[in-house]
């Protein structure tokens, strides 16, 4: 009986929830996450540091990085949630149904503190679009469906999405042929 004693004291000091979402309370019964009580509700935008939302139909830059490719940014707005999620963001040409992007982000939000306890965001999400040359890329002021999916710790998703028209901005090129001055 002695032997199993720290067995059985092991065991109860390792119980607890295994399930996602769920907490154990004091009295071992099992609680729902305060801030998994109600349904996600999504709001999606652009931005790279600060939210943007994004307006249906709308146009959304298509930003030319520094190692050469392009990419669109995503930003995400979620109530009802827990500080950690997976997003799925995916961009596909309305007109063709090709997916010109697709990422998965696991994550830790941030706090939206003007919307509540429970209310989180993800700002600056990158849409890959790889290198693309604007004189030939189909997609370009087109309609594209920009979609996010975004899953709880207790396996419960939502998703949103919205019609969108990316562009680049032309690059205008300087003509410097000046000689260098002494100064």
């Amino acid at each position: 009986m002695r032997a199993l004693l720290p067995l059985i004291a092991m065991t109860a000091a390792c119980s607890g929830s295994d399930k996602a979402g769920l907490a154990s309370g004091d009295t071992g019964s099992l609680s729902r996450e305060p801030c998994l009580e109600e349904p996600m509700t999504l709001t999606v935008g652009t931005g790279e540091f600060a939210f943007k939302p994004l307006t249906p139909g709308g146009r959304i830059e298509v930003i030319h990085g520094t190692q050469d490719g392009h990419h669109i940014l995503g930003s995400l707005r979620i109530q009802n949630i827990t500080d950690i999620a997976t997003i799925h963001y995916t961009i596909t040409t309305v007109a063709t149904g090709d997916r010109i992007s697709d990422q998965v982000y696991r994550l830790r939000l941030a706090d939206h503190p003007e919307m509540g306890d429970c209310s989180k965001q993800a700002i600056g999400m990158y849409g890959y679009l790889g290198r693309i040359d604007p004189a030939d890329a189909p997609f370009l002021s087109n309609a594209n469906l920009l979609e996010m999916t975004v899953t709880n710790t207790a396996g419960e998703s939502s998703t949103v999405s919205i019609e969108v028209y990316p562009f680049v901005d032309a690059v205008e090129h300087g003509s410097d042929t000046a000689e260098p001055t002494a100064e």
